[in-house]
Parts: structure tokens; sequence; C-alpha cells
């Protein structure tokens, strides 16, 4: 009876040893898995980091690049509307053709050179000018004079160019505000040359010298720093060029973040599909899906990039 019991009692302690080890063993594989999983929670949340510090500089590209070719394309959307304008103006008038339009732009151009006006702005009151039935002509001693009036009095371009337009209509009387004096008994024609005669004495020269003060050569700068916007913005119209690069470039970003975070995650997935038989399969499945994940974000990025 007392062999019976002592073996008893050596068996349990034989088995009560087993569970005890198994409980270590299985505290182990816990404990390694648990950390296996931390750092790899780390290392996603690192992967996180590094996608939203990523996503935050292709924004700020991205915005950066949109204003860029925002403003580049408006500049030259200016100087169209501005070109169309004028020939609105001379068809209405019945005097378009290509080369008296490309030659009211070339006096635009050359105006620019001269005075502190942008050649938009010129074109933009020539159409206005045009509109009063001038010739050719005409409408560039008009122009001129338009200049002259808005840079000596300090007056806005549009305000002079009507002054200018109603006095070639045969109506001087709104001069009269600005020193010119038109005699009585005169016809329209008359009227006109009379007043065109005093706006050129009295003002003549007054746009060309603003461009000698430090102001005038700022304002000129930025003339041609416009003409440079409207050349860049014409051949990102026609080219896209700009856009493609800067949208190529984001979608590489895109598949960069991403497949690092697939990577990441799949080393857990991978980890827990070491559990056996059905409890592990799921996560094996996981890490399958996401290391092909990875690899496609890996040739994305080579393509875009």
């Amino acid at each position: 009876m007392a062999k019976k019991k002592v073996f008893q009692i050596s068996a349990d302690e034989k088995v009560s040893e087993e569970m005890n080890k198994a409980a270590a063993a299985f505290g182990s594989a816990t404990g390694k898995m648990q950390s296996r999983a931390q750092q790899a929670a780390s290392g996603m949340g690192a992967s996180f980091r590094k996608m939203k510090d990523h996503w935050m500089g292709i924004t700020a590209a991205i915005g950066a690049a949109v204003y860029a070719v925002k403003e580049f394309v408006d500049a030259f959307a200016v100087q169209e509307r501005a070109e169309n304008r004028l020939a609105k103006a001379m068809a209405n008038a019945g005097q378009l053709t290509r080369e008296r339009l490309g030659a009211l732009k070339e006096y635009a151009a050359g105006l620019q050179q001269l005075t502190t006006y942008g050649d938009e702005v010129i074109m933009q009151n020539m159409a206005l000018l045009q509109s009063f039935g001038m010739n050719e002509e005409q409408l560039k001693r008009a122009t001129m004079a338009s200049l002259d009036l808005a840079s000596g009095m300090g007056i806005d371009l549009s305000a002079a160019v009507l002054l200018v337009g109603k006095a070639f209509a045969g109506e001087t009387s709104s001069l009269s505000r600005y020193g010119i004096m038109i005699e009585k008994g005169l016809d329209s024609t008359q009227k006109y040359e009379a007043a065109m005669t005093q706006l050129e004495e009295r003002f003549g020269g007054s746009a060309q010298a603003d461009i000698m003060t430090y102001a005038g050569k700022i304002e000129q700068l930025y003339n041609w720093f416009g003409d440079l916007k409207e050349m860049v913005g014409k051949e990102l119209i026609i080219t896209f060029e700009g856009l493609a690069v800067v949208f190529d470039l984001a979608a590489a970003g895109f598949y960069k973040a991403f497949g690092k975070i697939a990577e990441e995650l799949g080393i857990l997935m991978d980890y827990m599909g070491t559990m056996p038989g059905k409890l592990g399969a799921p996560f094996r499945a996981a890490a399958e899906n996401l290391e092909s994940f990875s690899k496609t974000a890996d040739v994305a990025v080579s393509e875009n990039l």
C-alpha cells in the first residue's frame, strides 16, 4: 500500500513538473510573440510617422507646384484675353487682319519697353480706343497720348483712354479739368486734333520719364517677369508636362509609403502564422498578401520615378 502511494506521489510530481515546463515554454513563447509584436508595432508606428511626414512633404510640394502652375497659366490667360479683346474690337471695326493685329501687338510690346505699363494692359486699352473707330495710326497715337496723360496726371490708364476716346468722338469738355481747353466753333475732327496737340505738348514723354525712377525700374522688372510667366504658362497649357511630373512624383510617394507599411505588417503576420494548424492559417495568408502588395508597391515606385 505504501509503495503504491509513493508511486502515485512521484507520478503526480512528474506531471506537475511537466505542466510547469509547458507553462514556462508557453510563457516564453508568448513573451517572444509579444516582444516581436511590440517591435512590429513600433516599426508600424515609425512607418506611419514617416508616412505622415512624407505626405506632408508631398502635399506641400504639390501645393507649391499647383500654385506656381496656376500663376503661370493665369499670366498667359491675361495676355491671351487682352489679345482677343483687341482682335475682337478690330473685327467689329472691320479692320482685323493678321498683319494689323501683329503690328499692334508689336507696338504694345515696344511701349512696354519704354514705359511702366505691361503690354497686356496696353492692348486691353487699345481695344477700348479701337471701339471708337480709329484706324491703325490714330490708334497708336491715341494710345501714346493716353499713357502720357495717365502718367502725367497720375490717373488710371482706362480713365485716360476714355477721355482720349471721347475726344476722338468730338466730346472734349471732359479734358478741361486737366487744363485742355478747346476753342469753340471747331468740328469734331478739328477738336480732336487740337486736343491731341495740347496733350502731346503738356504731357508728352511723361510715361517714358516714369522708368527713370526707382519705382519705375522695379515696375519694368515686374513686367519682364510677367512676360516670362506668360511664356511658361503657354508651354504648360500646350504640353501639361509640369502637371504630369508632379502627379507622377506624388504617385511614387504614395506607393513607397504604403509599401513600407505592408512590409512591417507582413513581419507581424508572418510571425503569427507560425501558430499551429488552423489558428495560424489566416495570418499566413495575410502575410502572403502583404508581401505581394509590398512587391507591387516597389514596382510602382520604380515606374513612377
